[in-house]
């Protein structure tokens, strides 16, 4: 199954996602999503959504899933794997579970072409 998101603006401005970076990422390399607030009304005690999209150019494609995880982890590792075509363009998004309104974006990376 195929999913697509809506566009979305690039950040709600609470949460801010550092990495991973633009890469390009080769097939099989381990990564890191890390992510951060300076916003003190986010409650440290929630969890977030991590999720990697393709980006395109009316809805975007969810790549992979990884998850729920507690908003103060910080950070969740995830492998490029060959669900990621080789000539796209992904980013990393990270939501509040209970807000989907409440969420950061990482910049864009790529897939080296192997």
């Amino acid at each position: 199954m195929v999913i697509f998101a809506a566009k979305r603006e690039p950040n709600s401005g609470k949460i801010h996602v550092t990495s991973p970076g633009p890469g390009p990422w080769v097939n099989g390399s381990i990564q890191a999503a890390t992510w951060r607030s300076d916003d003190p009304e986010l409650p440290q005690d929630k969890s977030v959504i991590v999720e990697t999209y393709q980006s395109l150019p009316d809805n975007d494609k969810l790549i992979l899933s990884l998850g729920q995880v507690k908003y103060t982890a910080a950070q969740k590792q995830f492998e490029i794997t060959n669900d990621y075509p080789k000539n796209g363009v992904f980013y990393v998004l990270v939501s509040v579970a209970d807000d989907l309104s409440t969420f950061g974006t990482s910049s864009y990376f790529t897939i080296a072409q192997n």
